[in-house]
């Protein structure tokens, strides 16, 4: 079984699969503090939980926009799993990179891209809500061009009530109407509408940019709520499966 671990700013995805087959996954809220034994320690609770056991994983592939917790995962690995993790990373992720500084881009990022031009086989646009919303586009030939980085919707959202005096921290919710008749209602009217227009913009202006007609892709936690009308496919789990990809392509 293949150990697949995304960790992100907020939030850390983790898989178990056998062959192509995804058994299980969860996501835990990322703690840059974080021991290799406290690792260990939630992944044995999860395991558990699901019925699994660290000896039956043969392989671990993890992606990682934490730097501080790559040592901590290595070590994790090396002492409970007794096997060196796949780190992935622009040498190794399969793709071409036409970035002047690829080493900059989240790991995440170049995952996704090369698993979204994998399964579709031509120029394709990801959108990734996690922390920050980011979008990337892989060209027709399959090499990584470049995205661009947005805050998300939740940072938004906080952003809106720590800087003002009396508007209240509201929870973020698809609103059906722009016009509101209350305070909470207009902030969540405000965050949600502006976000998505934010996103189709954001899109628009890329497919001017790239030509042609590129197939967008969605992927985070909160993709469903931002692009549910919006007629572009959800890939819930697109980084865990390229994690899966390129560990198969690197042994």
């Amino acid at each position: 079984m293949l150990l697949t671990i995304d960790v992100g700013n907020t939030s850390t995805a983790i898989g178990i699969y056998e062959a192509s087959k995804l058994l299980g996954h969860w996501r835990t809220e990322t703690n840059k503090k974080s021991t290799a034994d406290e690792m260990a320690l939630t992944l044995r609770k999860l395991f558990e939980m699901g019925g699994y056991q660290f000896d039956q994983i043969d392989g671990i592939a993890i992606s990682s926009v934490v730097p501080s917790a790559n040592h901590a995962y290595q070590s994790m690995a090396s002492r409970y799993f007794h096997l060196e993790p796949l780190i992935a990373d622009y040498t190794n992720v399969g793709i071409e990179i036409q970035y002047p500084n690829p080493q900059e881009i989240g790991a995440d990022r170049l995952v996704n891209a090369a698993e979204a031009f994998r399964e579709y086989q031509r120029a394709c646009i990801i959108v990734d809500f996690g922390t920050a919303t980011t979008l990337d586009y892989v060209n027709e030939a399959g090499a990584y061009i470049g995205g661009t980085i947005a805050p998300g919707i939740m940072i938004a959202n906080e952003a809106l009530y720590r800087w003002t005096s009396k508007l209240p921290r509201v929870d973020v919710v698809k609103c059906d109407r722009v016009l509101a008749n209350s305070t909470v209602g207009a902030i969540q009217s405000g965050v949600y509408h502006g976000y998505k227009g934010l996103v189709k913009h954001l899109i628009d202006e890329m497919r001017k940019e790239v030509g042609g007609k590129p197939t967008i892709v969605a992927t985070g936690g909160l993709a469903s709520l931002v692009v549910e009308d919006m007629d572009i496919p959800i890939k819930r789990f697109l980084t865990l499966d390229g994690l899966k990809t390129i560990f198969d392509r690197n042994g």
